[in-house]
């Protein structure tokens, strides 16, 4: 090859790379909404308990009946029941870290 035509060759490749490595979509971390299905105070079995939740949003992991969360989460608490007061922020309930909205009824208490 004649060195003009070396030269154009490369200039189009390394343009082509740099347009595909910018194109390219980068991964996106998504936050997780963890849907609370039961109003126990407990932990593990095959609900998802409010503090099934927090714990399974703070570390990322499954907990109890709750898929792992992923960022900073949504947990949704059960459409109807009531949380005890041993439930309350501050109390009896894991710290709240790797959560960034709480909806539902009884939210106002967190």
């Amino acid at each position: 090859m004649k060195p003009k035509r070396l030269f154009l060759f490369f200039s189009l490749t390394a343009l082509v790379a740099a347009v595909t490595l910018y194109v390219l979509p980068t991964p996106v971390v998504r936050a997780a909404t963890i849907n609370v299905t039961s109003t126990s105070g407990g932990t593990g079995g095959p609900d998802c308990t409010l503090r099934d939740a927090i714990t399974a949003a703070n570390t990322d992991t499954p907990a109890g009946g709750c898929p792992a969360g992923s960022g900073a989460d949504t947990i949704v608490l059960a459409a109807s029941g009531v949380y005890g007061d041993d439930l309350r922020f501050g109390h009896y309930a894991p710290a709240i870290a790797g959560v960034r909205y709480v909806f539902g009824l009884g939210a106002d208490r967190f």
